[in-house]
Formats: structure tokens, C-alpha cells, sequence
């Protein structure tokens, strides 16, 4: 009654103006007051538009079966006040009433139904599935049960080809960035459709971090790898659907977390000869960090992994048993790959124990060390423990932590590499190996460096390194350097959807 009487009386009040004529607009008469102190109606004690919202919310809720009951209502009012103790009530009044109600329930009904900002808000709510359309047959019933049991009818979008789930992800966020609501994304896919997405929303990521908001984040693990997935205890795509639901229906707290992402740049790399550090106010030589090229939240690898993933592209056909096979093969050769190596923050493994780390310096904070040329047989910085179900490569990583976990080996014996490989293997622990070093860094920087083989077979100048940026393979120029480091708290826009 109070939204149809505020829209009714605004009319009527102009109406009164217009009859008036030059009179009614002039302030002695009080009509222009009137006119402009009732507009006030629409906005206290429930603006129209947030009624309008919950009558949107109740439809939303009950699937439409409130505008089945509304009339009902209304009747029974009009039966409950001609009962009542109002008798004197005439007809013409009960049928104004009525006929108020019932305007009522239209007007919220148009305005929830509003094309312009109405739906831009219901955009906010709505939750963006992309699927990686080779999975497209795989993910049939976990994507099914999403759109049965979610209040949120979820859009799913296919991809046709590579760079397609970056591009769906970039416009959802640039439709949505006036909204206030959560953006909700779920990937249906490999780590390398998780990766799209994550650098689709960071590609128009400026007014989010702006207005702080959140993107959510879920994972359905129907790709050939699944690092993500299987760190944070999802084992199948219906275990994943199901945990999608729940948490949309109960919204508890403790089943979504921060999910923490690194900026990947290539740049020149810094000087050897002393410490440098990525804040101007420090007393040392200021480091200005390179502009991202793209953001990491699984692996960045250089030498026998990265070699892995790249072999292993043409062996799809074989699903995840190719790394098996050609990780045996590389293993067996052992080459060595060499690298320049800076830190920030460094913290090394107590001896003797496996969860305890320590800083190698007290004066090391934000402070970018360099820690020399060494040759590397595995090289990989990650925040997972898995990287696919069965691979324990980094125990003590998490997605969750500011903290980027390196795990490298500098053996070149071709059995020990194979043998640190399989202690990985079966939820096994490599970090037991003495040839094997576990590190945690806030930020790392290496340089490839062409030695023995790499620069008998090639030219140097001209020459690329090979590094696996979450299965995406990116090569290196003679001379360059890769930078890798965690982002400040304040570009950190993503949460995760995890099994409680």
C-alpha cells in the first residue's frame, strides 16, 4: 500500500500543478512544495526499490507460487475487515482497498522486472559455469545437478578453443563491475581452464580490487590435471557439484577460503653483486618488480617438469598416464638445467623436520637476495601439494599461504632423480630425499643460464628457455629472467569453495 500510494499521489499532486497553471508552480501556492516534499514517500520507511527486491527475493524463493497466493490475500483482508469491527466501512472503500492492494503487487512486480539496473543487480547473483567443452560430455551429470538444486539458475558457457574460458571470464566481471553482490564462477575443467579464468577476471580485476569485493570461486576437476582439485580434497566432479550446492544453500563460512595468486613476469634479471629489495623506503637499492604478464595460483617450473608437460602435449590421447611415460624417459637422462636464483624472504627447512621452517636472515624482509648459479635437475615453485591425485610433490605447500613453496634437486644421476619422482608418487613424501631441498619465499627470480649441452647445440643470442606457467608453456629470451611473487593482500580478490 505504501509503494502504490507514494506512485498514485506523485501523479495526482502533478495533475493538481498542471490544472493550476503558472499558478500551481509558483512557491506561494504550496503545490510545488507539496510536490517535492511527497517524493520523500518513495524513499523512507522502505524505498520502493528495495520492496521491490524482496518481492523479487520471495518470488525467487517460493519459484513463483507468491503471485499464485497474492490474491488470496487480498481477498482475505477485504473478508477480514468487512468482519470486523469496522462495519461502517462501505463498499466503495473496500473495493479502493482492494483495488490498492492488488496495484500494490503490480507496481513491485514492474519495478522488480525493470531491464535497466534491476538487472544489472540480478547479473550479481547469478553464477557463471565454464566449461571446457572437450569435457563438455564428461561433466554432463555434475553440471545437471548444479542447475537442479541451485536457487541460483547457473549460466553455463562452453569454450571452443583456447583463450575462450579467458575472454568469457574478463566479460562476466566487466558486466558485473558496478554490482555489489558476490561474483560467482565455477570451472569445469583442468588446472589450465582454472588459469583462464584467474587471468580473465585479473585482466579487469581494477574496479574489484577498487570496491574490495570478492570473486568465488569452484572447481569441477574433469581436466587432465587437477593440481588445485586434489589439494583441496576434491576427488570427483559429483563430490565437487555436491559441495557447490550445499554451500549455497547453507552459506557457511568455513567452506569457502582465500585462495592466494602470484604475479609472472619476464624481465632483466637484477644485479648479482649485492642485495636489492622491491621497496623504495628500505636503506638498499630499490627494485621496481616488472609489470605482470600473467598470474600463477598452481606451478611455475623450469627443467624437468616443464620439459614433462611440454613433451607430454602430443601424448593426450594417453590421458594422465603420458607424464608417466615420458617423465621416465626425461628422468633417465638427466639433464641439467642452470639457473640464477634470487629470494625474498627465504626459509629454509629445519634440519631434521619437515614442517619447520626458519629465515635464513633477521634484516631479510622484503629483501631480494641472490643465492647464486646452480645446476637443477627438478625445479618447480608452487603453492600445491598435489599435482595430480597420487603426486605428494610439495607436502607443505598450500593454496591458502603467502608462502610459495620451491622444490628443486640438483642431483644428476638419473636413477636418484627417478627415484625422488616416485617417492612423490602414492602419497609418498620426497622431502626426505638428501638431495632434495624444500624452501618456502614471499617472491623468487631465475635466471636460465645456457651451459655444457644447451650451448654446444644452440646459438645463445638467440635461444629461449622453456617454463611451465600452470600447464601453459611460455618461453624465456637468452638473458632474461623470470619473476614470481606472491600478491599484496590488497590485489588478492578470490576466495575457493572447499569440502568442509
Amino acid at each position: 500500500m505504501k509503494a502504490w500510494a507514494s506512485k498514485t499521489s506523485n501523479a495526482g499532486i502533478s495533475e493538481c500543478m498542471e490544472a493550476l497553471g503558472g499558478v500551481g508552480y509558483i512557491e506561494e501556492t504550496g503545490v510545488s512544495t507539496i510536490l517535492r516534499d511527497q517524493s520523500v514517500n518513495m524513499i523512507w520507511e522502505g524505498a520502493t526499490n528495495v520492496m521491490a527486491l524482496d518481492l523479487l527475493r520471495v518470488l525467487s524463493e517460493t519459484r513463483g507460487d507468491a503471485v499464485k497466493i497474492f490474491p488470496k490475500v487480498c481477498q482475505k483482508r477485504m473478508l477480514d475487515l468487512l468482519c470486523g469491527p469496522l462495519i461502517s466501512v462501505s463498499p466503495k472503500t473496500v473495493f479502493n482497498l482492494e483495488t490498492g492492494y492488488m496495484l500494490a503487487g503490480v507496481i513491485l512486480l514492474e519495478k522488480a522486472s525493470y531491464t535497466g539496473e534491476m538487472e544489472e543487480r540480478m547479473e550479481d547473483i547469478a553464477m557463471l559455469v565454464i566449461c571446457n567443452s572437450l569435457h563438455e560430455a564428461k561433466a554432463k551429470s555434475a553440471i545437471a545437478k548444479l542447475k537442479e538444486n541451485c536457487r541460483l539458475q547457473p549460466k553455463v558457457v562452453h569454450t571452443r578453443c583456447k583463450g575462450d574460458a579467458f575472454r568469457l571470464a574478463a566479460e562476466a566481471v566487466e558486466q558485473q563491475a558496478d554490482g555489489t553482490n558476490p561474483i560467482i564462477v565455477v570451472s569445469v575443467g583442468g588446472d589450465g581452464t582454472l588459469h583462464e579464468i584467474i587471468n580473465g577476471i585479473m585482466s579487469a580485476n581494477s574496479s574489484l580490487v577498487h570496491q574490495r569485493r570478492r570473486v568465488l570461486l569452484a572447481v569441477i576437476p574433469s581436466g587432465s590435471g587437477n593440481a588445485l582439485a586434489t589439494t583441496i580434497g576434491v576427488r570427483d566432479m559429483d563430490q565437487a557439484a555436491a559441495m557447490i550446492v550445499k554451500y549455497l544453500q547453507t552459506h557457511n563460512a568455513t567452506a569457502i577460503k582465500p585462495l592466494r595468486i602470484s604475479s609472472f613476469s619476464i624481465a632483466n634479471p637484477p644485479p648479482k653483486d649485492h642485495s636489492v629489495v622491491d621497496n623504495s623506503s628500505l636503506p638498499l637499492l630499490p627494485l621496481e618488480w616488472p609489470k605482470p604478464l600473467a598470474y600463477t595460483f598452481c606451478v611455475v617450473s623450469y627443467g624437468l617438469h616443464a620439459q614433462i608437460v611440454k613433451q607430454s602435449e602430443v601424448l593426450r590421447f594417453l590421458g594422465n598416464s603420458r607424464f608417466t611415460y615420458v617423465a621416465w624417459f626425461l628422468a633417465h637422462i638427466c639433464w641439467i638445467f642452470w639457473a640464477a636464483v634470487w629470494t625474498i624472504d627465504k626459509q629454509t627447512r629445519c634440519h631434521g623436520d619437515q614442517n619447520e621452517f626458519a629465515l635464513e636472515r633477521d634484516d631479510s624482509e622484503n629483501q631480494l637476495s641472490f643465492n647464486g648459479e646452480l645446476g637443477y635437475s627438478y625445479f618447480a615453485a608452487t603453492k600445491m601439494t598435489h599435482f595430480e591425485p597420487g603426486f605428494n610433490i610439495s607436502p607443505n605447500s598450500s593454496p591458502f599461504s603467502r608462502e610459495i613453496d620451491v622444490i628443486s634437486t640438483t642431483t644428476r644421476s638419473g636413477s636418484k632423480l627417478w627415484s625422488f619422482l616416485m617417492s612423490a608418487c602414492f602419497g609418498g613424501n620426497p622431502l626426505h630425499l638428501p638431495y632434495c631441498e624444500n624452501i618456502k619465499v614471499r617472491g623468487i627470480v631465475f635466471q636460465p643460464i645456457l651451459r655444457g649441452f644447451w650451448r654446444f647445440m644452440f646459438n645463445p643470442r638467440r635461444c629461449s628457455a622453456d617454463v611451465c606457467v600452470d600447464g601453459e608453456m611460455w618461453r624465456v629470451p637468452n638473458g632474461k629472467a623470470v619473476y614470481i611473487k606472491d600478491l599484496d593482500d590488497m590485489e588478492q580478490i578470490f576466495d575457493i569453495i572447499v569440502p568442509e
